[in-house]
């Protein structure tokens, strides 16, 4: 939902799962995007993969994601992740240096943060990003978004 005549969007309750919910391998882009681009609360589960949100934990500078909170929860008898997110409308995240992420999606949140990050972002190892990704250090090195790689 976007806030007419505002520059955020409003806050949102996912379900993300198996179809037809919300695909739960968006998840992370989803707990960005609401993290700094919404104002108020909004709360993602996600009764397929329980570990969804690790990624920001693997910030080094835990101001950057603050504003959620993850929690395991029960639906349908399944054990879920919970996410509460308050957003204030023009979060940003700082930037700073991260752990490696076991999760692809996750990986891919890192990326995601960093691209849009106030300062760098330094992480090491592939992070997962030759599998699954076509070339998206390539991408991100064309696009000037990486600006050093060192292999090894």
């Amino acid at each position: 939902k976007i806030n007419k005549g505002r520059n955020s969007l409003l806050p949102v309750n996912i379900n993300a799962g198996s179809e037809p919910k919300y695909s739960s391998n968006w998840v992370p882009f989803a707990m960005i995007i609401l993290a700094v681009k919404t104002k108020g609360t909004s709360v993602i589960t996600d009764d397929v993969f329980i570990k969804r949100g690790q990624f920001i934990n693997c910030f080094h500078n835990k101001n950057n994601f603050a504003g959620i909170e993850l929690s395991e929860s029960v639906i349908n008898g399944r054990k879920a992740m919970k996410a509460v997110i308050i957003g204030n409308g023009n979060s940003r995240i700082n930037g700073g240096s991260t752990d490696l992420c076991e999760d692809i999606r996750g990986t891919a949140g890192i990326v995601l943060s960093a691209i849009i990050a106030e300062e760098p972002v330094e992480f090491f190892g592939d992070f997962q990003l030759s599998r699954g990704y076509e070339d998206l250090v390539g991408d991100l090195k064309k696009y000037e978004f990486i600006e050093e790689v060192n292999a090894g």
